[in-house]
């Protein structure tokens, strides 16, 4: 894992108790949430790096990342 667990685990609550503020969370459900986000993360970068390797460049720019991310699409999350 990239992103360390307790950062992720407090950013991730937070999130949720945005929405309904009596919230349980297994640890098993935390790790699950944490693999299904670093997996889309580590996607739209490799996705942004193969845009700007297309685009001439070795080095990503917010226009990369902004491709990928609609290349991605809201269903592939």
């Amino acid at each position: 894992m990239l992103i360390r667990m307790r950062p992720f685990q407090r950013v991730g609550k937070e999130i949720a108790f945005g929405y309904k503020t009596d919230l349980r969370f297994q640890s098993k459900a935390i790790v699950a949430l944490h693999e299904a986000a670093e997996e889309y993360l580590v996607g739209v970068m490799a996705h942004a790096m193969m845009c700007a390797l297309h685009g001439g460049r070795k080095l990503l720019i917010m226009k990369d990342i902004a491709l990928a991310r609609r290349i991605h699409g809201p269903d592939s999350v």
